[in-house]
């Protein structure tokens, strides 16, 4: 990776310490708040996005859906702010987090799990990282683990509804459809948010029940126009109803927002109903990426 900005520069309060991410959606660094005293993640918005006003309004109706999604694989969003023309989001800093996140999406899982197992051994016993260890072994196809980490992060926490939500995945893979239904029904039930409600819409589709799946699709709209949902949720319902058409649309819609959550459709076991489809490629080209799922 090669940084555009120089390390050691200052955006506002924050001093740029080494770039951590990069892709078709921007960069990602490694920031101190020299105000707070602690390491944010800062991601800068691309300068062709940045001198464009409908995408601005876009960048910043994003970040308002993140703020609002309670997920250990988004950031807590600290600030949208700008200075001297660069426009960025100042994020939570997880260390050996951002670095597994890094990793799953370049298809490194082998070290994306050694880096999470790194973290859980600091902090035993958060239901996050259990879930985080979960979802790599799923994205091995350690069925088996990622069901046992998933599980264990429930033991810690009963009412976690990302847990569920991992528990539901495993399920899915294991065509244990009514059980995945009932993980996802909980999941909700707790948390009544786009991206719970995603997971449910997509088990409803793959189980066969069309009309309650539509009925989540019909609420995720509802949400994207209050921008409370990403298009992606729902993408990932229609993906599962095998409406190809119109889960790229919905795709489409996040890439032309400059979506920095889309780079997560490349380790979504949702849309491995897409893959095949030239259109998949062509959007990870674009958004700098290759596709690492065979």
């Amino acid at each position: 990776m090669s940084a555009t900005i120089a390390i050691g520069t200052q955006l506002g309060r924050y001093e740029i310490r080494s770039l951590i991410g990069e892709g078709g959606m921007g960069e990602v660094y490694l920031a101190e708040d020299t105000r707070l005293h602690r390491k944010v993640a800062l991601k800068i918005l691309p300068t062709e996005v940045a001198s464009n006003q409908d995408r601005m309004r876009r960048f910043n109706q994003e970040a308002q859906a993140a703020a609002a999604i309670n997920h250990p694989n988004i950031a807590q969003i600290y600030e949208i702010g700008e200075h001297n023309g660069t426009n960025f989001i100042a994020m939570e800093f997880i260390a050996h987090h951002w670095y597994e996140i890094h990793l799953r999406l370049l298809g490194r899982l082998d070290e994306a799990l050694a880096e999470i197992k790194r973290a859980q051994e600091l902090d035993p016993l958060s239901p996050t990282l259990y879930v985080n260890v979960s979802f790599v072994y799923f994205l091995k196809n350690d069925l088996g683990s990622a069901l046992e980490q998933a599980k264990r992060g429930v033991d810690l926490d009963p009412n976690y509804p990302i847990a569920h939500q991992t528990i539901g995945r495993v399920y899915i893979k294991q065509r244990r459809y009514a059980e995945a239904v009932a993980e996802f029904q909980q999941d909700v039930a707790m948390d009544r948010t786009a991206h719970a409600l995603k997971d449910l819409g997509n088990a409803y589709a793959v189980a066969g029940r069309r009309d309650e799946a539509l009925a989540v699709v019909k609420e995720l709209e509802e949400k994207y126009q209050k921008h409370e949902s990403l298009g992606q949720y729902v993408a990932l319902v229609y993906a599962g109803l095998g409406d190809l058409r119109q889960a790229f649309a919905w795709l489409e819609k996040d890439f032309q927002a400059h979506s920095g959550e889309l780079s997560s459709v490349i380790e979504e076991p949702g849309f491995d109903p897409i893959r095949d489809d030239p259109q998949y490629a062509d959007l990870l080209r674009r958004m700098g990426l290759r596709p690492w799922k065979t």
